[in-house]
């Protein structure tokens, strides 16, 4: 299992002028109430010039309406 770090925006950019941005999809691992853990998907963004991953804060405020994000 891999992991990586995943920077949460409130605009759709890099943080790098000029660098092109990929929509994708990411898996992401979230804890439930009951202690289940289930992969759950979100819409992302991915920078290959920076090698970063963004997610948009609005995604992100989903994601933890889910549970826990691991």
């Amino acid at each position: 299992m891999w992991k990586t770090c995943i920077t949460k925006i409130s605009t759709f950019h890099c943080e790098a002028r000029g660098h092109w941005i990929e929509d994708i999809r990411v898996k992401v691992d979230v804890v439930r109430k009951n202690g289940s853990v289930i992969p759950t998907e979100s819409p992302a963004h991915y920078c290959r010039s920076c090698g970063r991953y963004y997610v948009l804060k609005r995604d992100y405020e989903r994601l933890k309406e889910k549970g826990i994000i691991l």
